[in-house]
């Protein structure tokens, strides 16, 4: 296992812990670029203690085991999450896919949608029942694959993140909040910058509608981690105009508690990561 715990740490900060700004809008939870990076994490840490803990070499091996194994189940349902994320995005991988499968069976055989309908998953029962009916009304279900039947794959690379921003955003979402420029003024010089992959107006408002929170969610957390929490009131304007209204505080901060990830549930946790305060770089 090549993880390295600076880098379990600074992922959960990005990730898994709550922030003061996450509950402005729903897009600051759900459009996140590192949970990727976090549903990588957990799966390779989990294959390595379903191994026994065989051919791990990283040295900061226990450490990273103490801080999964603190708080197991939440991990699990932010797994369990991501998951079905990822299924809803046509993108799943095989492990995706078992999760989902089991996240349904669980909640059938103890008969939830039935007896608790309120704490039922009901988008994974609203999947599985797509599944069936896809497989119902195929010409030929005798030469359907599997992958067929649960989901339809998405146009492009399997690996790709489906809210990675492409740089020309990430760079203009630092520049309008920082600088006292207009949009379109912002607009014009990556029009005119020969390094840009697109020189056309409607491109890039259209680029800035659909990753402007992911991006957002980037450069706040950026901020915050590397000691530039401090926004000024002319940057907290910007974002305002900017991205809905949204009001942000005058200091970025990072708890030590957990958010809880779902689909249609999205809660702080009183867990604790890590029980020193140190953790937060």
């Amino acid at each position: 296992m090549k993880i390295k715990y600076d880098d379990w740490l600074k992922i959960l900060q990005q990730t898994v812990q709550e922030s003061n700004w996450s509950h402005l809008h729903s897009h600051l939870k759900s459009e996140n670029t590192k949970f990727l990076i976090l549903k990588n994490y957990i799966d390779e840490i989990q294959d390595a203690i379903l191994s026994g803990y065989k051919n791990v070499e990283n040295s900061d091996w226990l450490l990273i085991k103490q801080s999964f194994q603190q708080s197991m189940n939440v991990f699990k349902e932010f797994r369990e999450g991501i998951a079905l994320d990822y299924f809803l995005k046509n993108m799943p991988n095989n492990k995706d896919i078992k999760i989902v499968l089991g996240m349904f069976t669980r909640e059938a055989k103890l008969n939830i949608f039935k007896e608790n309908p309120n704490q039922a998953n009901w988008v994974v029962f609203e999947l599985i029942s797509d599944v069936i009916k896809r497989i119902s009304n195929h010409p030929n279900i005798d030469d359907m694959r599997v992958k067929q039947a649960l989901y339809e794959p998405r146009v492009g690379r399997p690996d790709d993140n489906p809210i990675e921003p492409p740089l020309f955003i990430n760079r203009f979402v630092k520049t309008i909040i920082e600088n006292d420029i207009t949009f379109n003024k912002v607009m014009e010089n990556e029009i005119n910058n020969f390094n840009t992959p697109n020189h056309d107006s409607r491109t890039y408002r259209k680029k800035f509608e659909v990753y402007k929170w992911a991006a957002l969610n980037e450069y706040l957390y950026e901020r915050a981690m590397n000691k530039k929490a401090m926004l000024s009131t002319e940057e907290i304007d910007r974002v305002r105009n900017y991205w809905n209204g949204i009001q942000l505080p005058e200091k970025l901060e990072i708890y030590a508690s957990f958010i809880t990830y779902g689909i249609g549930k999205l809660e702080v946790k009183d867990v604790q990561i890590i029980k020193s305060n140190s953790t937060l770089h």
